[in-house]
This record gives structure tokens, sequence and C-alpha cells, in this order.
């Protein structure tokens, strides 16, 4: 053997790695422990808010899409009289509509198979607001279901407003006739 140099390591122990492991593998542990016990109150707290309101958020947009995609069925209505409107029907309708319009009047157009009644006239409130509150739901629960047995569409012509028309049913398909 030489005399006067250090002698040469074989690097650590093998009886020592067992142990150095153990001692990362709790170390480790301790460490992630630690970390959720740390976390201040109010962390978590806002943790479990952000957690609720996006379940929130995910039962309104599933809620949202089952609605935006159920289809709208119009109530089956009888057979559809496409002879002349009985003035008792006429009658009844500017009757309704005059508390809300000056001058009304009823056309009945026939395009094809399809009968639409148009209703022409003046408002007599000054506010639209007025006006499409009071209207809106006479047309929806007095109108529609006194017209629909007669005719497919219900439509508007009112001076300075502007009222999308209205199905009344099913309208026939072309191809038929």
């Amino acid at each position: 053997m030489l005399t006067g140099l250090p002698p040469i390591s074989d690097g650590p122990s093998y009886d020592r790695i067992p142990q150095l492991m153990n001692e990362h593998v709790t170390e480790h542990k301790e460490s992630a422990h630690n970390l959720e016990v740390s976390a201040p109150p109010s962390e978590r707290r806002w943790m479990w808010v952000c957690l609720g309101l996006l379940a929130l958020l995910l039962l309104y947009s599933a809620w949202t899409v089952r609605r935006l995609t159920s289809v709208v069925n119009l109530a089956p209505a009888p057979a559809v009289d496409h002879g002349p409107l009985p003035e008792s029907v006429r009658a009844q309708v500017l009757a309704l509509v005059a508390p809300h319009l000056e001058n009304a009047i009823l056309q009945e157009l026939h395009t094809g198979k399809v009968r639409e009644f148009r209703i022409i006239g003046k408002p007599k409130e000054l506010l639209a607001q007025e006006f499409y509150a009071a209207f809106r739901p006479l047309v929806v629960d007095r109108l529609m279901p006194l017209l629909r047995p007669y005719g497919e569409i219900i439509s508007f012509d009112i001076t300075a407003l502007d009222l999308p028309p209205a199905r009344l049913r099913e309208i026939p398909d072309q191809k038929d006739s």
C-alpha cells in the first residue's frame, strides 16, 4: 500500500442507501402535509367559494342548453277553414283592438295555401312601452286563439311601431298543391 495518500472512498456506504431513501420520502410527505395545513383559512374559504360558483355556472349552462335545444311545438289546431271570415269573428277582432288602435282595419291576405290576417292602425298610446304592455297580452291571449281556426299567420302594420308577425298554426307544404 502507498503511504501518504488519503484513502479512496467507494462513495456512500451501501448500508446507508435505504436509510437515505426513507429520509427523503418522509421529508416529502411532511412537506406536502405542511402545505395543506399551512394554507390560511381565507384561501381555503375562497377555494370553496370558487368551486361553488363553478358548479352553479355549470348547472346554469346545462339548463340553458337544455332550454335552447328543446323544440317549441304549436298546439294542434282543428282543420283550417279558408272560407270567408265570419262577420262575428271580424267584429270581435275589431272590438278587441279598438281600445288600442285608431282606425283599426283587419285585412285577409291569401298566398297559395297560406291565409294571413293583417291588422292595420295607429296606436292610441303615446309611448311604445305602454302600447306593447297592453297589446301583446291581447294578441297572445285573445286574438291568436280567435283567428287560429281560420288562418296560419297574424301580422301587424301599426304606424311607427314594428311588431313581428306570429304563426297561428303550421304552414301547409307547398308541394301538396
